[in-house]
């Protein structure tokens, strides 16, 4: 039985810097504006946005609240970088989380979350 391959695009940091000069842009704010709102040296900012210094996790959620952007599109460029479904954290988390399972996981994952979809419908019947 042959497996199926799951793509995984990764995005580089330079990639990830300038969608998220792109997203304090939008807004309308300085590098030193940004700093001040999330609590970073300038230094920091920069570094982040020129892509000389990788964005974790909890610093991407911090530009994420204050910048109001999805996830989703940060780390791969896909989707609407508003606010929406990928600005979620959990559901930030599962997007995150799906390449990395294998094919039976990621359907078992699929199954169990429309489960709890309809859970919810029937719970609002």
């Amino acid at each position: 039985m042959e497996e199926s391959a799951t793509l995984c695009i990764m995005a580089t940091d330079a990639e990830i810097g300038a969608r998220l000069a792109q997203a304090r842009e939008a807004k309308k704010l300085t590098r030193e504006q940004l700093a001040e709102r999330v609590g970073f040296s300038l230094a920091t900012v920069q570094h982040h946005e020129n892509g000389v210094r990788g964005i974790r996790r909890p610093a991407a959620e911090t530009y994420r609240k204050v910048l109001r952007f999805s996830m989703e599109w940060l780390y791969s460029g896909v989707g609407d970088p508003t606010e929406g479904p990928g600005a979620d954290p959990h559901t930030a988390e599962l997007v995150s989380i799906m390449p990395k399972l294998d094919e039976a996981r990621r359907t078992q994952l699929t199954e169990y979350a429309r489960f709890l979809a309809n859970q919810r419908k029937a719970d609002k019947s």
